[in-house]
């Protein structure tokens, strides 16, 4: 029988570049080709049905070149970060990318890394016991990286998608007792953080926040904290959120600044006389603070007095002590947060108040209880008789 126009004689190759067609002992047609460096396969019991078959197969697109993992990392870190984000936000990157990514995977072409490479640092990760916060910044600067990858046409597809980090709880945020601010304070008592250290539980700033306020920041006619720096190991840059934010300036925190003041009068600071950048807490030299600095103090703090504290963790004791007076959207602006959904995320257990919960928990079962000993009060009312009714039963 004479073969039809449209049929291929299977197992003839095609000019390079168009694929093969076999035909298996079984019977069946298959197609084969090789596109960029991926099989591209097709199978049916008939030609016609094969050639159906490749009709349907999407076509790859092309890889621009041919770029290894590692050599793809530092291109985008200084092309597509350094110039555009913040110095911090680099140095975070670049941090992750040299002690989490890079030496839990192969240095591969970066159109060969597949999800399975993504799951398998997440699995190192894990297995060194660290936190979830840590693979999801993992997983955050990968995914970027592959985002761009694709747009600059090194890869076409996205590994990162659907990889799954393990569910770890969260450690609880610190809060601190008043016994523990008070031995905090006490501890201070004579040194220049007395005062800063006082100012952050008052107001609620992080430590860039804190370290980057200037005097031009604040003003005491309207009571209002202008925060719109942040300052880091790199320099003075933007605010976490990359907006500025207004914190109220209550008479605790105006007269932190005040006492803080005399502190750098007494101390000859030249910052004093002169201050050049403006910034409120200075070093005995009239320099600005660096991030470090305030962290040896809490340090201290933690080897001397054997209390867990952190610069952060006056911020969760800002929201914790105020939760009952502010409302959640006053709380929400003298964090800074962008909505309260983030407040209430990072916040949310914290801002019930568990004594008045309990006390509604406890009038709800009184009330239950109460119904419940009812029949058996009356049961025990209607069993009662008078002694003249007693006498006439008997």
């Amino acid at each position: 029988m004479p073969r039809k126009k449209s049929e291929k004689k299977p197992g003839t190759r095609n000019l390079n570049g168009m694929g093969n067609v076999y035909k298996t002992k079984d019977g069946r047609y298959e197609f084969r080709k090789m596109e960029d460096g991926e099989l591209r396969f097709a199978s049916s019991k008939t030609a016609a049905g094969l050639n159906e078959r490749i009709k349907e197969l999407s076509p790859i697109p092309a890889s621009k070149e041919k770029v290894k993992l590692y050599d793809w990392i530092d291109t985008y870190l200084k092309v597509y970060v350094e110039p555009l984000r913040k110095a911090s936000t680099h140095k975070q990157y670049k941090d992750t990318a040299e002690c989490y990514i890079k030496p839990n995977i192969p240095n591969r072409y970066v159109k060969n890394i597949k999800k399975i490479d993504i799951q398998n640092i997440i699995a190192k990760l894990t297995k060194k016991g660290l936190s979830a916060n840590t693979m999801k910044q993992v997983l955050k600067v990968l995914n970027l990286l592959f985002n761009q990858a694709i747009e600059d046409k090194i890869t076409v597809e996205n590994p990162v998608e659907e990889v799954e980090i393990p569910g770890i709880q969260q450690k609880p945020r610190k809060t601190l007792k008043i016994e523990e601010l008070n031995r905090i304070f006490e501890y201070l008592k004579n040194s220049r953080w007395y005062w800063p250290i006082h100012f952050m539980l008052y107001t609620g700033l992080r430590r860039g926040e804190l370290l980057g306020l200037k005097w031009s920041d604040i003003d005491e006619k309207q009571y209002i904290i202008t925060v719109a720096d942040n300052l880091t190991d790199e320099g003075i840059g933007s605010t976490k959120e990359n907006k500025v934010h207004y914190v109220p300036l209550s008479n605790k925190a105006a007269r932190c600044l005040e006492e803080f003041k005399k502190q750098l009068k007494k101390e000859n600071n030249p910052a004093y006389f002169r201050n050049d950048t403006d910034i409120i807490f200075v070093s005995q030299k009239g320099k600005p603070l660096r991030p470090h600095s305030l962290n040896n103090v809490f340090r201290r703090i933690q080897d001397n007095l054997d209390i867990q504290a952190s610069p952060h963790s006056m911020r969760h004791s800002f929201v914790y002590y105020n939760k009952n007076k502010l409302s959640l959207s006053e709380l929400k602006d003298a964090l800074g947060h962008e909505e309260t959904t983030s407040t209430l995320d990072i916040y949310g257990t914290m801002l019930t108040d568990a004594k008045n919960v309990a006390k509604k928990i406890d009038e709800t079962y009184g009330e239950l209880e109460n119904e419940m000993e009812e029949p058996e009060k009356k049961k025990i009312v209607g069993s009662v008789v008078s002694l003249n009714d007693f006498r006439k039963r008997k």
